[in-house]
């Protein structure tokens, strides 16, 4: 109940969702109890969890290098 994600990615042929994306600003601080939770619900249905610090803001390189990093996408033809 009341569970939000900034973003999530989905497959671009299968529209399967494949990863979540979480900017983490201050008012995570007081709730890492709540994000933990979430991203082990998350990581135990399948998905991958990718977080960043939205005070220090990654640039496309470093999203783009992480989800490659993290997540292996398969053509779901084959």
């Amino acid at each position: 109940s009341q569970k939000r994600l900034d973003f999530v990615i989905c497959h671009p042929v299968s529209l399967e969702l494949v990863a979540v994306i979480e900017l983490d600003d201050a008012s995570h601080d007081l709730g890492a109890d709540a994000d933990f939770r979430r991203d082990e619900m998350l990581t135990s249905a399948g998905y991958h969890v990718l977080r960043w610090d939205a005070r220090r803001m990654p640039s496309i390189e470093e999203i783009a290098s992480t989800f490659a990093d993290t997540v292996k996408m398969t053509d779901p033809a084959t």
